[in-house]
This record gives structure tokens, sequence and C-alpha cells, in this order.
């Protein structure tokens, strides 16, 4: 049965696989006592799925938990023949596939807790990539709070190349879409460029695989403690702070950042006069080369500065 990708679903159906998508075995401890959770957003009729398939024939005796959650109904029945034809020891391999909307897939946090290692990739439709990673983000973001065993492997997602390199951009050319992520990871990188005959159809965008590591629960709270005031947590231990405060904190303070990107052209000064209505005097307070920069340039610890100016003039957050 032959798939025809829906533009209204943003897809493209991947031709060759890149190695840099999949799991580097190095990674995983290869033990019959350890146990790997995987999840794949978005796998089409699961050309990548194959591969990793194959490459997860040489996990010796690794209890595997492969989950592949795909919104396209048309493709689950060529996605489910096709790895039934590939698979030849399901001993220590469980495959389940999940046709829903990946927006609205149920985590099963505690579940996922009992595993050693957890990776997460797919190749994302271009569409609707950014709020795949902030869902994925945030639901994960948790699970070390259960489990202090489990480790991130580097997650991988394919995306649009220019969507990629705003996620990696840093001081003094940050993105906004930077700073949505850099709560959650530790580091973040583009491993590979993927032209547009590598798809099909053939997008008009090139792409990107995008390599990002999750930061532990209490490397998330750090940040947040380094980054905004929008609530004291110098006292508060990273295991007291409910999962719902982090969220939030990192949303009060993205909306606060985004007003400045909108306004990318114009200086921190005149966005904290004219938007915020910070008075002058607490305006002062702030560095002169803070105010006569622009949001792209500022560093974590400046908007901290920046952004207390406005918690205290204002209360906003």
């Amino acid at each position: 049965m032959s798939i025809i990708p829906l533009k209204k679903l943003g897809q493209n159906f991947i031709r060759h696989v890149p190695v840099e998508i999949l799991i580097d075995p190095k990674q995983v401890e290869q033990n019959k006592n350890k146990k790997l959770y995987i999840l794949e957003i978005g796998p089409g009729t699961g050309n990548i799925s194959i591969e990793l398939l194959k490459q997860l024939e040489n996990f010796s005796g690794v209890t595997i938990n492969y989950n592949l959650v795909e919104f396209d109904s048309r493709v689950i029945d060529v996605l489910t023949s096709r790895i039934n034809q590939v698979i030849t020891d399901t001993s220590k391999l469980t495959i389940h596939i999940h046709n829903k909307d990946f927006l609205r897939f149920d985590f099963n946090i505690q579940e996922i807790a009992e595993y050693d290692y957890i990776y997460v990739f797919g190749a994302l439709p271009y569409n609707i990539s950014k709020p795949i990673i902030k869902y994925l983000l945030r639901q994960l973001v948790f699970i070390d709070k259960i489990s202090k065993n489990i480790n991130f492997l580097p997650f991988r997602f394919i995306l649009q190349k220019e969507v990629a390199e705003d996620y990696i951009k840093e001081p003094p050319h940050a993105s906004f879409l930077q700073w949505t992520i850099f709560p959650y990871v530790n580091y973040k990188k583009i491993t590979k460029i993927i032209p547009p005959g590598n798809f099909i159809p053939m997008p008009k965008v090139i792409s990107a695989i995008l390599e990002f590591e999750m930061s532990k629960f209490g490397q998330v709270v750090k940040k947040l403690q380094n980054w905004t005031p929008a609530y004291d947590t110098s006292n508060v231990t990273s295991t007291k702070i409910s999962d719902t405060q982090v969220n939030n904190v990192i949303d009060i303070t993205l909306r606060q950042v985004k007003v400045f990107y909108r306004l990318q052209r114009k200086t921190i000064r005149k966005v904290l006069k004219k938007n915020f209505k910070v008075p002058q005097e607490q305006i002062s307070l702030l560095p002169q080369d803070i105010l006569d920069s622009r949001p792209a340039v500022l560093d974590y610890a400046q908007w901290k500065q920046v952004l207390n100016v406005i918690f205290k003039s204002n209360s906003v957050f």
C-alpha cells in the first residue's frame, strides 16, 4: 500500500536514514539487568524505525520498551507490518504503537522512571515541531524526581535547519527559541545537515538533526535561581519545588522575555520604559551596557537583572 504524504500534516518521509539519528550503543551498558525506554515521535511509515530495530538486535541482554506515537491513522497498518517483518526476538523487546496526537500523549511517568535509560527521537512535522519539543520537555523534566537512576540519552530530532539553528544560538546572537529550552537542557547542537533530496516529497527547505541532553531536575531549578526572579527559589531545595511550579515559573519568565524579542530592534532601556512602564529610577539601577543592548545580546545573568527590575517595579510576574 502506497501512502501519499499529506502537506496538511507536514509529512515528508525520509528516504535514507542518517546514522546520527540512531542510538549510540556505547552509551548503553550491555547488561541483562538494564532497561531502555525508547520513544519515537512521528515514525510515519517506519523508515527510521526499521533501522533502529536492526541496531537494537545488537543490544545484548537489555530489556527494551519501544513506543511509537503516530497521528496519521493511514500509516498504522503499514508501520505495524514493516516492524513485524523485522522483529526476530521479542523476549527482551516490547513494542507499542500509539495512534494519537503526541500533544495529547499520556506519559506514564511512574513507569518510565523504572528504566535505566530513556531515548527520544523523531522526524518532526515542521509545522508543529516547536509545540512538540515544548510538550516533551515539560513532561520529562520531573522523571528523575521519582527515579535517581534514570539516564537521559541525547535526544535527536530532524527539523527544519533554520529552526534547529535558532534552538542552538547563544548570546550575543541568541534567539527567543533558545530561551524556551534553556532551562531544560544541558547542551544542544546540530549533528548533521540533511538535503531536501533525502525526503519524499522533496521539501523547499534544508533539514538538520538537532541533538540535546535533558537536564536533571536539580539542574533545572539551579538555572531558574540564576535566571529569573519570578519567585524566590534561593531557600528551596529541588525536591520541594512542585512540578507545576517549575513550568509555571518558566512560562511566566518567557512571557516577559518574549516582549523584548517582539521589539528586538529596540534597546532594553526603551522597552522597559515604554512597554513595561518601569520608573526611571528603577531603570537607572541597571548597568549602562545592558540598557543599551538588544535582547539577543543578553546572557541569562543579565536577563535576571532586567527581569528583577520589572518584578520590583510592576509586580507583573
